[in-house]
């Protein structure tokens, strides 16, 4: 893989796993990362939002110290669930309060802030410095589902001004369905980037 992403002139954003692998130095996932070239390696807890929370928080801020040894950074990727509350705070927010914004940094996603009920765009921006990574999506705004950038209610050129404004490293374009086909609104996706000036 890392060879043919060469061959295209392509560079790997990052990696995802499972909490087990990235709490495990050992673990394959990290050859994999440095295989690959990449900088940064993630994970989302989105089923654990719960009761469970306060030990997911002890277990990312585990993993954070051993991405750090291996010498890449962790970035947690946020769902809708992490925007329950939990006396009166984002379950999201909590989890960056009690972990260490050099450890534990943030992979985050347009798409499911909204789903949450926040808004994108100053969500993002108060955790400036700590979002190398934007995950890129856009809402149907008639039934919150996923569609193709441009097409929706997220805006878009503005994220891509916020990430220059925070530091961003990354915008990753992402759609998890499609009415048509994958490569279909992939190519409205590209085409609207296009089309707007923002690549």
């Amino acid at each position: 893989l890392a060879e043919f992403l060469k061959s295209l002139g392509l560079r790997c954003a990052g990696v995802h796993s499972s909490t087990a692998e990235l709490t495990d130095p050992a673990s394959k996932t990290y050859q994999y990362a440095q295989t690959l070239g990449a900088a940064y390696v993630s994970t989302g807890r989105l089923h654990d939002v719960n009761e469970k929370w306060d030990g997911v928080i002890k277990e990312m801020a585990v993993v954070g110290d051993v991405a750090h040894s291996k010498g890449v950074t962790f970035t947690y990727h946020n769902h809708d669930p992490e925007f329950i509350r939990f006396g009166g705070k984002y379950a999201l927010d909590i989890l960056f309060e009690r972990t260490d914004p050099a450890l534990v940094q943030a992979e985050l996603d347009t798409f499911w802030i909204k789903k949450g009920g926040a808004d994108p765009i100053p969500y993002i921006r108060k955790y400036k410095g700590r979002v190398p990574q934007i995950h890129l999506k856009d809402m149907d705004g008639a039934d919150e589902s996923f569609t193709e950038l441009g097409a929706g209610i997220i805006d878009i050129k503005g994220v891509y001004a916020l990430a220059a404004e925070i530091g961003a490293k990354w915008i990753i374009y992402e759609q998890d369905r499609w009415k048509t086909t994958g490569l279909d609104s992939a190519k409205k996706s590209i085409e609207y980037l296009k089309k707007s000036g923002l690549v």
